[in-house]
């Protein structure tokens, strides 16, 4: 409490709370079948009264004089279910499906007027720091992550630079 000397708040793993994952039943659709990567926000199943409390919750930090620091996203896909071997949460830097689908999460969240304030957290001057997506790390030492994430980067190097001089 801000009377104790706290003054920020860190909420982890926002769109896990919001889904209701840490409550049975689990909703979660498996990997790869029709749905599992919602590319709408309106089709992401977010939980109503999660999304209640973590209204409420929000107020009363505000109330007490509480910033808070939103940690969006914990995994880059809004969805209960586990991700196989071999697939990473960081699809989120090179997939443009996971891309549209972290938009929409995002912008749900950000967007989505609280009742308790009367405001969205995009404007609300209580949200003190926002990081977009938890532990976003680029694995520089993971081969099969770099052999993902190079042919974009290469891509991005070739658009910008037209020879190798330029890019020197």
């Amino acid at each position: 409490c801000a009377l104790q000397g706290y003054s920020m708040m860190r909420i982890q793993a926002v769109d896990l709370f919001l889904l209701a994952c840490f409550r049975p039943p689990f909703k979660g659709i498996q990997y790869g079948q029709v749905g599992w990567l919602p590319q709408r926000a309106e089709d992401i199943q977010f939980n109503k009264d999660a999304v209640d409390r973590f209204d409420y919750l929000l107020a009363c930090l505000k109330k007490n004089g509480i910033y808070i620091n939103l940690d969006l996203m914990n995994r880059g896909y809004s969805n209960c279910a586990s991700l196989p071997a071999g697939v990473s949460s960081k699809e989120i830097l090179f997939n443009p499906e996971w891309r549209r689908h972290w938009e929409a999460a995002v912008g749900f969240i950000l967007n989505h007027s609280n009742p308790y304030t009367g405001m969205k957290l995009k404007d609300d001057p209580a949200i003190a720091i926002i990081e977009p997506l938890n532990e976003q790390d680029l694995l520089l030492y993971d081969k099969a992550f770099m052999s993902k994430l190079t042919p974009s980067f290469k891509e991005f190097l070739r658009s910008k630079y037209t020879n190798e001089q330029s890019l020197q």
